[in-house]
């Protein structure tokens, strides 16, 4: 006891200083826990039907040069598939999910949004392309993704960034980037 009362303020120390480890472990925690459930969270928004759906449509439309007519239920799908993804790509680059895992599971996806999302610019709806930072953040992200697994072997990384058949043709033809607009345009 003669030691304890000796030590006294070294032990409220260690105390302390203990309890300060315990918060910040809790504290570590509870975020990893929070950024696991906004990541999962946002898998099953993006994994929704309607949003696999307006996804597909975009991919559809940068291959093939096919974009639904104006207004239509498929546009506003492809719109709101885009703005789900630029969602994905602001909480990742505000660390509420981790970057790592976005791309893990989404760079094959948004490598293939590399050139453009499908649709030409207009200057009456600038909704549609234009201010999506956060998307353009990811799709530049998973364009230097490297990954080892078989969503990247035997040149299927370089055929997603390659540029689509169409947008090549047009290149030729007309010698501008694109089909009829330059890339930058359709990266907005």
């Amino acid at each position: 006891m003669a030691w304890v009362g000796a030590n006294k303020d070294m032990l409220s120390l260690l105390i302390a200083l203990l309890a300060i480890l315990v918060s910040l472990s809790t504290a570590l925690i509870n975020l990893r826990n929070l950024r696991t459930n906004s990541f999962v969270a946002m898998q099953n928004v993006m994994l929704n039907g309607e949003l696999q759906r307006g996804r597909l449509l975009v991919y559809r439309a940068i291959a093939t040069g096919e974009v639904p007519p104006r207004d239509s239920d498929e546009e506003y799908l492809m719109v709101r598939s885009l703005a789900v993804f630029d969602q994905l790509g602001m909480m990742s680059r505000q660390w509420i999910v981790p970057r790592r895992w976005v791309l893990r599971f989404w760079h094959p996806r948004l490598q293939l949004l590399k050139h453009g999302f499908g649709m030409e610019p207009d200057p009456t709806r600038p909704y549609i392309l234009q201010g999506r930072p956060n998307l353009q953040y990811l799709v530049d992200r998973a364009e230097r993704y490297h990954c080892a697994d078989t969503c990247c072997a035997n040149g299927q990384k370089e055929s997603r960034l390659s540029e689509p058949r169409k947008m090549r043709r047009a290149t030729q033809q007309s010698g501008a980037v694109g089909p009829g607009h330059d890339e930058e345009s359709a990266l907005e």
